[in-house]
Parts: structure tokens; sequence; C-alpha cells
């Protein structure tokens, strides 16, 4: 996202979708791995338009707090891949909202309502603000022939995608590569965003009370970026570290600026 525009009341900023497509299984990370760190230009970015608040929120509870995000909540004309962490969200964030605002009703709260006319058959239930005519909660029925129900040539339609392939619960071998992700991140960092890693990194380890955790995770740091590891350890006072067992021999990619903050990219 480019912010475009920014003072105390308005922020407006251009946001865009890496569109990976046909690319999605090259290069030498699986385009599925669950925090992927692309060089820039991998998957180039798409502009999708402005987007902005014009107003800072007034109610930081009311209206901050109980956001209920769902990423099931689809508009027609938009559908599901099958990304794997995608998948799992589309349970887990409903899951979620179920438990954090008190019950399935929290399409209620005024922040959370759509601002078109909305139905559906859910009754009762915890926090239950709208009062519904009728004693039928499904359809078709008798019972309620007046009752809402999805309309067939505007409701939802899944997208018409073409498949080929095997479906395999199967992880891709680039899975098994635990390090090259995070050495190609902090080799893309400036000397002050790695100098902050390293003083987080030291900060958060002298909390731990147990000396083989903290010796597990510089065994694991090595493979990451040796000068990262070396001085995590002297800032913990660890004279050496033995380095864990990998799988797979971690790569090395070129730097690339748009994993920094700081580089304009």
């Amino acid at each position: 996202m480019t912010l475009l525009e920014t003072d105390a009341t308005v922020l407006r900023a251009d946001r865009a979708a890496e569109i990976a497509a046909e690319k999605i299984n090259e290069g030498p990370v699986s385009a599925w791995f669950t925090h992927l760190a692309s060089a820039g230009g991998d998957y180039p970015s798409t502009s999708r338009g402005p987007h902005g608040a014009e107003s800072q929120s007034g109610k930081f509870f009311a209206e901050t707090e109980q956001v209920a995000f769902c990423a099931a909540n689809v508009v027609p004309g938009i559908d599901f891949t099958n990304d794997p962490l995608l998948q799992g969200r589309l349970f887990s964030y409903q899951d979620t909202q179920l438990k954090r605002l008190g019950g399935p009703n929290f399409h209620q709260i005024p922040i959370n309502q759509p601002k078109c006319p909305f139905h559906n058959l859910q009754r009762d239930g915890h926090m239950q603000m709208a009062v519904p005519p009728g004693q039928v909660n499904y359809e078709p029925s008798s019972l309620g022939t007046d009752v809402k129900h999805e309309s067939r040539d505007r409701g939802y339609m899944s997208f018409a995608a073409q498949e080929e392939g095997d479906q395999l619960r199967i992880r891709p071998e680039s899975f098994a590569d635990h390090y090259s992700q995070a050495r190609l991140f902090f080799i893309s960092q400036t000397e002050p965003e790695q100098n902050h890693i390293v003083s987080a990194l030291v900060f958060e380890l002298s909390k731990c009370l147990v000396p083989r955790v903290r010796e597990a995770v510089l065994s694991r740091l090595i493979h990451i970026d040796e000068s990262l590891a070396m001085r995590v350890a002297a800032g913990l006072g660890v004279a050496e570290i033995n380095p864990a067992e990998r799988a797979v021999e971690p790569q090395d990619m070129e730097p690339s600026p748009a994993l920094s903050i700081l580089v304009p990219y």
C-alpha cells in the first residue's frame, strides 16, 4: 500500500495486490509459503485504486475494537483460491469473532452492519437485537412462503475456475527450507534495521530463563546469517554456538529493497 496523502483527519493510500498467476509454483520458494518474503519483481504489484479513511475513529472501542474482519465475507465476483492458509482462515476468523464478540450476532454491531439491505435466517442466540417475524428459520418452507432467500440471478456464485492435476495432501519440497526466507529478509534490511532486529532478539531472549532455549534459537540464527547470530550471542554472553541440524541447505539470494521499510521502492 503506497501512501498518497495524510493529515490529522484524512488517510488515503493506493491499494495494490501481488498477482502470482502462472508463476505461483515457480522460483526458489513456493508462493504458498505461509510468510512469503518475495524479492521485488517476482510478483509485480497491480494497483486496485485508492483506499482510505476520511476521518479518525471517534470511539476506539465501538469503531475499532469491535470490528469483525472475516475472510469468508465476499461479494459476488470474488472467490477463494486453494491457498491453504486462506482455507484455514475462512474457518478460524469466523470462529474468532464468535468467541471474541460474544456470540453469532456480531454482524448486528453497528460498525459491522452492512450498508445495504441484508437478510439471513439466523434466529435468537446471544446478543440478538433484531425481532424477526414468523417462525421459520429455513427456506424453502410451506410455513413461510415469504421468507427472504438468496437471489438466483444476482446472488453469490462461485468462480468457474479450471483446475488440472492431482489434488494431494502434501507440502512442496521448499517447505523444508526453514532459513532462506529469513536470510533474504535480513540481508535486505538497512544497517539501522538490522541493528533493530539484533537488539530485539537480544532483549527478548534475555528474558528467557531457560539457557537451552536461548542456545536453540542461536543454533538456528546462525543458518540465517552468521553475523546476526554472533551479535545476538555476544549480547547474551554466549561464547559458542552449535548449529542445529537442517533439512536442506539455505539459498543465497540477492537482497531485495522491497523488503526494507527505509529503502524507497
